[in-house]
């Protein structure tokens, strides 16, 4: 999906609601969070920087807590621990391949990047399962395509091309913004769905009046 296919996406719906726009923005913003956050890890694990442990806590904790609940408004209970489960993985799998371009472990660095298709494949089933606005092989493409930006950036950075890794980020900052947005866009369209049976179950004309 391209910025432009992005924003017809968006256009797709005339009108939103207030409770809609937010549901839009805070998946982006979670997505952006979780990018940034993994940045800073990246430059504290390779700069040997004394706030790894700081920046572990928001990323590890904070963050997916953040979105679980955020993700919980509209899912299950059980769905939403799922989602948690797989995002957690998707931050971990990101520290190991950083550990291994650190080390310069080329054996390691193919096995955590392996680990990480494996968890954007887990991903993208998950969310079409939940959500059948959320097309499998769309999600899986925008997955697929931030983990190649990521495994770029780290090894930006391990080799210190900074200028470079800078430039993507850029790119991973547009495909965060793009798969929020359509995780979003998935999810106000189911519950414009549940809530458009809910209104036929509950409108009057669904009642028989009984003849006296």
């Amino acid at each position: 999906m391209s910025n432009q296919e992005g924003a017809a996406q968006l256009q797709e719906t005339d009108q939103y609601t207030y409770e809609e726009v937010q549901i839009l923005m805070n998946f982006v913003i979670r997505w952006l969070e979780i990018i940034h956050w993994t940045r800073s890890l990246i430059q504290g694990v390779i700069g040997n920087l004394p706030e790894q442990s700081s920046i572990g806590k928001e990323l590890f904790l904070k963050l997916p807590s953040d979105f679980y609940n955020e993700f919980n408004k509209y899912y299950t209970d059980e769905e939403a621990q799922e989602f948690l489960n797989i995002i957690t993985n998707l931050i971990s799998d990101n520290w190991q391949l950083t550990n291994a371009y650190k080390n310069k472990d080329a054996l390691s660095v193919e096995i955590s990047k392996n680990q990480l298709y494996e968890v954007a494949d887990r991903l993208s089933e998950f969310l079409a399962r939940v959500n059948t606005y959320i097309d499998h092989d769309e999600i899986k493409k925008l997955l697929y395509g931030y983990i190649e930006l990521k495994n770029n950036e780290i090894k930006a950075l391990a080799t210190g091309n900074y200028d470079l890794e800078t430039q993507i980020f850029e790119q991973i900052e547009e495909q965060a913004i793009l798969i929020g947005t359509y995780m979003a866009m998935g999810t106000i369209k189911k519950r414009r769905n549940e809530k458009s049976h809910s209104d036929e179950v509950e409108t009057p004309s669904s009642i028989q009046c009984t003849k006296f």
